[in-house]
């Protein structure tokens, strides 16, 4: 069995680290676009029923909620 020569399995390695960042780095700019998109959503929601500052308040708790549930469930 013939082995595979260094270089070429450091390049390899260094190819696909560059490929997990950048996924890694594209599923960063993905999340914040979603959160970015739900607070734009949220502000509309206050503005549109003129929510009063408690209701906001609430509102933003709720949100905050769902996203702690989803970091601790890992979704």
């Amino acid at each position: 069995m013939q082995s595979i020569p260094r270089s070429k399995v450091t390049n390899c390695e260094n190819v696909m680290i560059s490929m997990l960042s950048q996924a890694n780095q594209e599923g960063q700019q993905d999340k914040a676009y979603s959160v970015s998109i739900r607070l734009n959503a949220l502000a509309i929601i206050i503005v549109k029923n003129q929510l009063s500052p408690a209701a906001t308040y609430e509102l933003l708790m709720k949100e905050a909620a769902k996203y702690e549930a989803q970091a601790v469930g890992g979704l």
